[in-house]
């Protein structure tokens, strides 16, 4: 009887140890997850999707926009971040009174970003995007 009592005890810790050791590693796996990503599509030119930082887009006029996932957006009116801006937090649509967009940043969500903050990408030579219109194939930018 005594040999019984403690096989059962110690199966009972064998056991406990266990589902520790298990839940540690299903944490661990779940902080692992790659970082989510936002997305910006505007109203007519849906097989656009853009989720990184553009400095450059030629093209674009548009008067309303769909943010989805994580993350927040500033959209400018002008290419390298100038002219007017607007910041977008919220997921869904948005109303548009900028007109053309010539480029757009993921930025910080923090609610005292200011316009003077610089964006942290590469205002180089780099080409323009031309958003070709009657193109119906979907792309992620």
């Amino acid at each position: 009887e005594g040999d019984t009592m403690n096989f059962i005890f110690s199966l009972s810790l064998i056991i406990l140890f266990g589902s520790l050791i298990r839940s540690d590693l299903i944490k661990t796996d779940i902080n692992n997850k790659s970082e989510c990503k936002g997305s910006l599509m505007f109203e007519k030119r849906t097989d656009l999707k853009f989720s990184e930082n553009k400095n450059c887009i030629h093209g674009l006029r548009v008067t309303t926009v769909t943010k989805e996932g994580c993350g927040c957006f500033r959209i400018h009116s002008r290419k390298n971040g100038r002219g007017r801006s607007m910041k977008l937090i919220e997921n869904g649509h948005h109303n548009l009174d900028i007109g053309r967009v010539k480029s757009l940043y993921k930025i910080s969500c923090d609610q005292y970003e200011t316009l003077e903050q610089k964006y942290d990408v590469d205002l180089g030579h780099t080409g323009c995007l031309r958003v070709v219109h009657g193109q119906n194939k979907k792309i992620i930018l």
